[in-house]
């Protein structure tokens, strides 16, 4: 219903196909090359839609290095919803290193409840 909606990297949405034909969807850009202090993309309390701000598939923590936080929950698309939970005390989340995010691939974050915001910090460089 918004023809003029823009995402910025980092950001996530869903796109729901109602005419039955298929639709095909081009994103253009630059990719985002590591700045100082690096690649920011703030993971707020409560839940947000995310995604990786540079074309990368990786484990969230172990490969993407999102900094998470003991109960931060996280859930993820893949034609059902699966969702995963930190765990402080073990260092991990059930799927160890995180859930596998694909490129462009976004995802609901949720931070939990008394904590803290947090930069998801990124450097990143095309070779």
């Amino acid at each position: 219903d918004n023809p003029n909606l823009t995402m910025n990297p980092g950001e996530a949405g869903f796109f729901k196909d109602n005419s039955g034909a298929g639709q095909v969807l081009t994103f253009v850009g630059e990719v985002l090359q590591n700045t100082s202090p690096g690649l920011v993309n703030t993971l707020p309390i409560g839940l947000a839609m995310r995604s990786s701000m540079v074309p990368q598939q990786g484990r969230l923590t172990a490969d993407l290095g999102v900094p998470a936080e003991d109960g931060d929950g996280v859930f993820v698309y893949n034609g059902g919803y699966s969702a995963d939970t930190y765990d402080g005390i073990a260092g991990d989340w059930g799927n160890p290193g995180g859930p596998v995010i694909k490129v462009g691939q976004g995802f609901f974050y949720k931070k939990v409840a008394g904590g803290v915001s947090t930069q998801w910090v990124r450097s990143f460089t095309v070779q």
